[in-house]
């Protein structure tokens, strides 16, 4: 997700890279960004070098270059199958060179690539990094690259965070039912007894009584959904960032199937926010529903208002002025005695003779 104040413009593509300008608010051009997707057959490597020598060479600007570039740089980013031949690992690291470009390094695993279902198959691999100018590191000096578990694919994603992501302030959060209660087979019983518990109650107390035992029974089922997925996905970066043995392997796979049960079950709670009806193109997309969950908060979202006097109000404390004095002179009267300029607006279907 980019900045507000920068636009960002595809220049150039192909099936494997992508390049882009990053631009600021006045679309001024700032640095560029290329993604790679390496040719993965050894006769064709040099391709990804040449490809890559040649956007450098036409960047008058910082460039940043990241993706899976399909080789290592030397034999301690691999672990287990056959050892890889010196000179393919010395193109990778004289196209680097030439490029001018340094290894922004890592938090996690090494390994972001692996391949066998036991010890005697397993090979695992650095295919996938950042790199990246020292102009370009000049401009972003507060960063940190994180090699994330490996889940739903033999890749492991790789994030790079810049600096330090401030919160919204947010009000009180609103009760919602949601779309991921429905999985459980509990829930029918929790909404059937919390409904008929007081029948002769106001309709209003049984609202009331309903949501405080549907958030207590999810609280204890569901739990807080980000922070069960940070602390699986912390243990499977621990796991596949030791030691690997046969016991090993096997934590991984069995605690890889419940992140990605933990994963679904975000979908889902993100999907019944999305407004959307359907997934797109079939994909498992939890950012995209959380877009569009976060575009529907911002369109109900008041930034500002412009008072009586025609002045721009953005602060919470001048806002609120704003729409009391608003609805309090809407609401009052002045007494009136001529009424001709609202009757104006009224169509007459009668006349009193």
């Amino acid at each position: 997700m980019w900045w507000r104040d920068m636009n960002v413009k595809v220049c150039s593509f192909s099936v494997h890279h992508i390049e882009v300008d990053v631009c600021n608010s006045d679309s001024v051009l700032m640095w560029k960004a290329v993604g790679v997707y390496g040719w993965p057959e050894t006769e064709y490597k040099y391709k990804t070098w040449d490809l890559m020598r040649r956007l450098k060479e036409g960047a008058a600007v910082p460039m940043l270059c990241f993706g899976d570039f399909n080789e290592i740089v030397g034999m301690n980013e691999k672990s287990g199958g056959v050892v890889r031949e010196e000179r393919l690992m010395d193109a990778f690291r004289g196209a680097l060179d030439d490029c001018g470009f340094r290894d922004l390094g890592y938090k996690g695993s090494i390994y972001t690539w692996q391949r066998g279902n036991s010890m005697e198959t397993l090979v695992r691999e650095r295919l996938d990094r950042y790199v990246a100018d020292s102009e370009w590191c000049a401009l972003f000096q507060s960063l940190e690259v994180i090699h994330l578990p490996m889940c739903h694919s033999d890749h492991a994603p790789i994030l790079l965070k810049y600096g330090d992501r401030v919160e919204n302030n947010r009000s009180k959060k609103l009760f919602r039912f949601e779309a991921l209660w429905i999985s459980s087979d509990e829930c029918g019983k929790v909404v059937g007894d919390a409904w008929n518990e007081e029948v002769a109650a106001p309709i209003t107390d049984r609202i009331v009584v309903l949501e405080e035992r549907l958030k207590k029974w999810a609280g204890k089922t569901f739990g807080d959904l980000k922070k069960k997925i940070q602390k699986t996905e912390s243990n499977l970066r621990e796991l596949q960032g030791g030691r690997m043995d046969t016991s090993t392997l096997q934590q991984c796979q069995a605690v890889s199937s419940e992140l990605n049960e933990l994963r679904r079950m975000e979908e889902s709670y993100w999907y019944s926010r999305s407004r959307v009806t359907e997934l797109r193109d079939g994909d498992k997309n939890t950012k995209y529903f959380h877009h569009k969950a976060s575009q529907q908060r911002k369109k109900n979202t008041i930034t500002g208002l412009f008072d009586g006097n025609g002045v721009w109000q953005s602060s919470s404390f001048a806002i609120d002025s704003v729409i009391s004095q608003y609805f309090d002179e809407l609401f009052t009267s002045d007494q009136p005695v001529d009424f001709d300029g609202a009757l104006a607006g009224i169509e007459i279907w009668f006349r009193m003779k």
